[in-house]
Formats: structure tokens, C-alpha cells, sequence
């Protein structure tokens, strides 16, 4: 037991040696133990909200947790995308410049402000104004954003 405590409390590098073919001397109460792979089972899990994966020798996490960033930044793309769209079927050429007009919820309205310079560069806005709009919503991501386009 004693052992077996001694080597759960191995990092990482050392186990990669050992994995590697290396033996590791591990001192304890009655003496001295190498450790090889061949006396150890190495067991992987994966932490909640990290995706692991392995190649040979190589381990990459990548850390699944959705933030509130990542979250608006994620909305902010979908908008840039519903402009776009809606830039193309109002018949605007690619380079026409244009005003955005919307109407959304507190998190829309955050997310045009924070992103405000990003999403007039992506769509060619000049200007984007918040007013009370009457047109038809689109969801995007639970808010529902009402959005005018006109030529700048």
C-alpha cells in the first residue's frame, strides 16, 4: 500500500520515463523498488470538461468548458452571419456600405457592444443603432434580434 500511494503521487514527467522504458528508484519504509513499466498499469481519465487525446507519447487537452465569452463571442458570429444574409437578399452588392439597425434582448445588445467595431468591419456598417423594430425575429442562440438593413 505504501508503495502503491508513493507512485499515485508521480507526475507526469516521471511517468512519461518510466512509460518510456526508464526505471525510477522509489524509496520506502523497507528499502528501495524500481519501478518499471512493466510493474505498473497506467490508467487514463479524462477530467470533466477536458478532451483528451493521445498519440504514441503525445497528450493533448482541450478544455470543453463554454464561458460567457465564448458564448457571445459565438452569438456575435451568428449575427455577422444573419446580416450578411440579410445584406443578400436586400440585393446589396459586396461592397456596398450599410447602417445596421437591431432590436434584441440585454444579451444582444451586449454583444453589439462589445463587438461593435468587429461587426461593422465584417459587414461594412458605418453606423449601428439600437431602435424598437416591429419586422419579423430571428433566433439565434434563445434571443430573438430584429434587424433593419439600409444603404449607408
Amino acid at each position: 500500500k505504501e508503495v502503491a500511494a508513493l507512485i499515485q503521487g508521480f507526475d507526469s514527467p516521471t511517468i512519461s520515463a518510466i512509460l518510456d522504458g526508464e526505471a525510477h528508484t522509489l524509496s520506502y519504509s523497507n528499502g528501495t523498488i524500481d519501478v518499471t513499466d512493466e510493474l505498473i498499469i497506467v490508467q487514463r481519465s479524462e477530467v470533466e470538461g477536458v478532451k483528451v487525446i493521445n498519440e504514441g507519447s503525445l497528450t493533448v487537452g482541450f478544455d470543453t468548458t463554454i464561458t460567457e465569452e465564448l458564448l457571445a463571442e459565438g452569438l456575435m458570429r451568428d449575427l455577422i452571419r444573419a446580416i450578411q444574409n440579410l445584406r443578400k437578399e436586400s440585393g446589396f452588392e459586396v461592397t456596398d456600405r450599410i447602417t445596421i439597425t437591431y432590436d434584441g434582448d440585454g444579451r444582444v445588445e451586449e454583444v453589439f457592444n462589445s463587438f461593435e467595431q468587429s461587426i461593422k468591419d465584417e459587414t461594412l456598417a458605418d453606423s449601428i443603432e439600437k431602435k424598437a423594430l416591429k419586422n419579423d425575429a430571428l433566433e439565434l442562440q434563445g434571443s430573438l434580434v430584429h434587424l433593419e438593413l439600409k444603404k449607408a
